[in-house]
């Protein structure tokens, strides 16, 4: 079993986006619904087409990953993606399907509200693919092995019984990697685990989960920083997403104490 998802002896790429929306916010996870078009139409020229685990028999394709499930997504990203036609998978927190992002320290500026149950059979009935995020976005870092496994294993019901697909892919919260998580996954039903990818590469086990290695997007990334993601070929531009992850969980024990306020 090959350590990564591929497709004709080829990893395939898959790209990570949490927000698409106009309005500010701190941070650098919201990219422009305009800035979102120009990566489609960019990937789209070079043959690219986004498509979901279920399906590669395509040329070249492309997972296109949403974290957080943000109502946006919904409003903003789902209707680029059609005039695209592209498929995308969009990474749900259980307990906050319809609710805003309390699970987070947003001050009042960041705030947003996640999917609702409606919004997301409608991505589902549209080839999306639902997956899982966990259940309350909590850190695997702050959980033993037994909260990790049920959180992944709740979720992944919740998920298949409010839209009855089965819920193949899992991401941790905060993408956080730890050494047991693909034999949790796989204990849960998984069959992908999407992480992001590491400058030092990680190492297969002998099981029969996919992990698949994902590039992050920002604000400021350009339709040429997507291409250089997509094909793995800058070394700084891995270097400077994994910089900006270590420097985003470093707020991870920030989030806790203020949750617990």
């Amino acid at each position: 079993m090959s350590y990564t998802a591929n497709y004709q002896n080829k990893p395939v790429p898959a790209l990570t986006y949490h927000k698409i929306a106009k309005k500010y916010e701190l941070g650098l996870n919201v990219v422009s619904p305009g800035r979102f078009r120009s990566h489609l139409q960019y990937l789209k020229k070079n043959r690219y087409l986004g498509v979901t685990t279920n399906c590669q028999t395509v040329q070249n394709p492309l997972y296109l990953t949403f974290d957080d499930a943000y109502e946006c997504i919904f409003t903003e990203a789902f209707p680029i993606c059609l005039e695209a036609d592209f498929k995308g998978i969009v990474f749900v927190i259980t307990d906050f399907i319809g609710k805003l992002n309390n699970w987070d320290i947003n001050f009042g500026i960041n705030r947003s509200r996640h999917l609702t149950k409606e919004q997301l059979s409608e991505l589902s009935k549209a080839g999306w693919e639902i997956a899982s995020h966990g259940r309350k976005h909590r850190a695997h870092t702050g959980m033993n092995v037994s909260e990790i496994l049920r959180d992944m294993q709740e979720s992944r019901k919740i998920l298949e019984d409010l839209f009855g697909v089965s819920v193949l892919s899992y991401t941790p919260p905060f993408n956080v990697f730890l050494p047991n998580l693909r034999k949790m996954a796989e204990r849960a039903g998984y069959h992908n685990v999407f992480l992001q990818k590491p400058v030092t590469p990680l190492h297969g086990e002998e099981d029969s989960l996919n992990v698949i290695e994902r590039r992050m997007v920002y604000s400021f990334d350009t339709s040429a920083n997507i291409m250089k993601k997509v094909e793995n070929c800058s070394y700084y531009e891995l270097y400077k997403e994994n910089i900006i992850h270590f420097c985003s969980n470093a707020t991870i024990g920030v989030r806790s104490l203020f949750l617990k306020g």
